[in-house]
């Protein structure tokens, strides 16, 4: 057996190392704690990340509910995409309504760009329809742009009226040129 002051000795050691442990214990939560922070903005930053489709994002990171959540948000990115007719479109991840959507919407670009004359345009994809709605407004700038004597005017699409129209419009601005002294 052991003394009795033995064992108060081992019941203070005992005490003594179970307080250390303790203490040792508060301290490290207490340091996890002011860690905490930072891990938790830095999740919160790649989760953001992920979210707008950065290539910072750590897809390994994320909760399952993040995931879906990540993984909703680059769809609709995709879908904004393909509307709008970035490079960055991956028409294969498109449902079947959004295909339609993308292409009604890619078929409405074509066809403002060959109203406007832009480069871009392809008349080939134009129903006939929307052909004569171009052809039309091409006649029309066409008319505006010898009126006013540009050099992109082309005088073999005018017609007989307007080759007259456009002959007097450049008569007359030459008169006025002549009766105020300046060169054509």
């Amino acid at each position: 057996m052991l003394s009795i002051g033995v064992r108060r000795f081992l019941v203070l050691a005992i005490g003594w190392v179970a307080t250390c442990i303790v203490i040792s214990s508060v301290m490290s939560s207490a340091q996890e704690t002011k860690a905490d922070p930072n891990r938790e903005r830095e999740q919160k930053q790649n989760v953001e990340s992920c979210m707008r489709g950065l290539p910072s994002c750590d897809i390994s990171a994320l909760t399952p509910s993040e995931l879906s959540a990540a993984s909703n948000a680059a769809k609709r990115r995709n879908v904004a995409a393909c509307l709008n007719g970035q490079s960055v479109c991956d028409p294969a991840r498109l449902n079947k309504e959004e295909a339609v959507e993308a292409q009604a919407a890619r078929r409405k670009r074509n066809f403002d760009k060959c109203l406007e004359g832009m480069g871009g345009c392809d008349p080939l994809s134009l129903v006939p329809a929307e052909v004569m709605q171009v052809q039309a407004t091409n006649k029309k700038r066409n008319l505006e742009r010898c009126l006013a004597a540009m050099a992109s005017c082309d005088p073999l699409k005018l017609t007989e009226v307007e080759a007259r129209q456009v002959q007097d419009v450049a008569s007359r601005r030459n008169t006025e040129n002549c009766l105020n002294g300046l060169s054509n």
